[in-house]
C-alpha cells in the first residue's frame, strides 16, 4: 500500500496544482497534516501578544479574516480536483482557524476527510488523528484576552489542546485497535523533530515555559503515546525547520515540513516493511 503526505500548505494554490500533476493513480490515498493557510499577519499579531503583551482588536482579526476566507475557497476547489482521484484524510492545524473554516466553502464541500478522533481502517492499517497544537500556558488563564475574547476561546479556535485530555482521548483509541497504527497529528511529539529555530526561542519559552527552553515545542502527550503504544508511523508537521525522519523505538517519526515552501511531499509504502522518502513535486 502506498500513500503520500503533505502539510503546512500556507495558502499556496500552485502547490495543489503540482500535486494534481502527480500520478495519483499510483496511490491508495493522501494524508494532510494541517495548516491550509499561513495566516502570517495573525501569527505576527499573536507573537506580539505573547512576547510584548500587545492586545490585538477584533477589527484586526476581521480585516485579515476576509482575505483568508477567499484563499480557503480557492483552495477548496483545487482540493476537490484531487479528491476526484483519491481520498484525502487529515487533521487541522493551528492556522486552520475555526471561524475561517466555518465561513468558507470547505465546510460544505468537505474535501478533506477528518481523522480527528475518527479512526479509519484502510487496507490493514488504522489512521488515527488529532487536531491542533498544545495550549500555551497563558491560554489557560481565564483573565487573559486575545482579540477581545477570552484567551481560552481564541485557543480553541486554533484547535489548541490540553495535554492530559489529548492523552486520554488518544489512548482510548489506541487500546481498541488490532491493526498497525499510523498516527497523524499537526503537532510533533515532544523532543522528536520539534525544535524551533533560535529566532522563535523567546516566543517558545513565553508560550510553554521551561519545557521549551531548548527550543522543543512538541506535545508531551503525543510523546508519551508514542513511547507507550509505539505506532508504526507518526506523521506530523508544524515545526517547519525540523523537517525530517527519525526512527524512535518501533515508530518511524516523520516531520513532513512545509509543502508550501519546499514543494515536497512524503511518499510512504507500507507492506511487511515501511519505507518513506521525500519527493519533489513536478
Amino acid at each position: 500500500m502506498k500513500f503520500f503526505v503533505f502539510g503546512d500548505l500556507q495558502g499556496n494554490l500552485e502547490v495543489l496544482d503540482q500535486i494534481s500533476r502527480l500520478d495519483l493513480s499510483a496511490y491508495h490515498f493522501a494524508v494532510f497534516t494541517g495548516d491550509l493557510l499561513a495566516v502570517k499577519q495573525l501569527k505576527t499579531i499573536y507573537m506580539k501578544r505573547v512576547i510584548k503583551s500587545f492586545q490585538p482588536s477584533p477589527e484586526q482579526f476581521a480585516q485579515v479574516a476576509r482575505q483568508e476566507v477567499k484563499t480557503l475557497n480557492a483552495l477548496t476547489g483545487k482540493l476537490l480536483r484531487i479528491r476526484r482521484y483519491l481520498n484525502i484524510y487529515g487533521v487541522w492545524g493551528n492556522a486552520d482557524l475555526t471561524p475561517l473554516i466555518a465561513s468558507s466553502r470547505i465546510t460544505q464541500q468537505n474535501p478533506i476527510v477528518s481523522l480527528h478522533m475518527q479512526p479509519r481502517s484502510l487496507d490493514g492499517i488504522v489512521l488515527i488523528g488529532y487536531n491542533g497544537r498544545p495550549m500555551y500556558n497563558f491560554e489557560a488563564d481565564p483573565t487573559q484576552q486575545v482579540y477581545g475574547i477570552q484567551a481560552s476561546e481564541a485557543a480553541a479556535s486554533s484547535h489548541a489542546f490540553e495535554e492530559d485530555l489529548a492523552y486520554d482521548d488518544l489512548s482510548k483509541l489506541f487500546l481498541i485497535q488490532k491493526d498497525p497504527i499510523v498516527l497523524v497529528t499537526h503537532s510533533p511529539p515532544y523532543g522528536i523533530l520539534d525544535k524551533v529555530s533560535t529566532e522563535y526561542l523567546e516566543y517558545a519559552t513565553k508560550s510553554y515555559g521551561e519545557t521549551a527552553s531548548k527550543g522543543h515545542i512538541g506535545s508531551i502527550a503525543l510523546r508519551s503515546l508514542v513511547d507507550e503504544f509505539k505506532p508504526k508511523i507518526h506523521i506530523f508537521g508544524h515545526v517547519h525547520e525540523s523537517k525530517g525522519m527519525e526512527q524512535v523505538g518501533g515508530t518511524l517519526a516523520i516531520n513532513v515540513g512545509c509543502v508550501g515552501q519546499d514543494r515536497q511531499v512524503v511518499e510512504i509504502e507500507v507492506n511487511r516493511e515501511c519505507t518513506a522518502r521525500f519527493i519533489k513535486l513536478p
